[in-house]
C-alpha cells in the first residue's frame, strides 16, 4: 500500500495508526528464535534478542532508501492520474 493510499483510506492519520503491520512482523522473526533463548541466562538472553533487533534494523535500514523512493514514484504517477482526470 502506498504512502497516500493509507492516509486516504485511513481516518486516523500518524504513522503508529496508519502502517501497525510491522509490530507483527517484528513479532514473527522473533517467534524464530524465542525457542532458542528460552533456557538462556537472563543477560544472554537479551543480548541475542538485542543482537537480532540490530540485525533486522541494519537489513531495513539498507532497503529504506529504495523503498521511499519507490513510494514517491507510485505517489507522483498517482497525482499524474488524478490531475489527468
Amino acid at each position: 500500500m502506498c504512502l497516500m493510499c493509507s492516509c486516504v483510506s485511513s481516518p486516523n492519520t500518524g504513522a503508529g495508526r496508519v502502517v501497525g503491520e510491522q509490530t507483527e512482523q517484528l513479532w514473527a522473526e522473533f517467534k524464530r528464535i524465542l525457542h532458542l533463548t528460552r533456557y538462556m541466562s537472563a543477560p544472554n538472553h537479551q543480548a541475542t534478542l538485542e543482537a537480532m533487533l540490530d540485525s533486522i534494523s541494519v537489513r531495513k535500514q539498507g532497503s529504506l532508501a529504495s523503498i521511499i523512493v519507490s513510494q514517491h514514484r507510485e505517489l507522483l504517477k498517482l497525482r499524474g492520474e488524478w490531475a489527468g482526470s
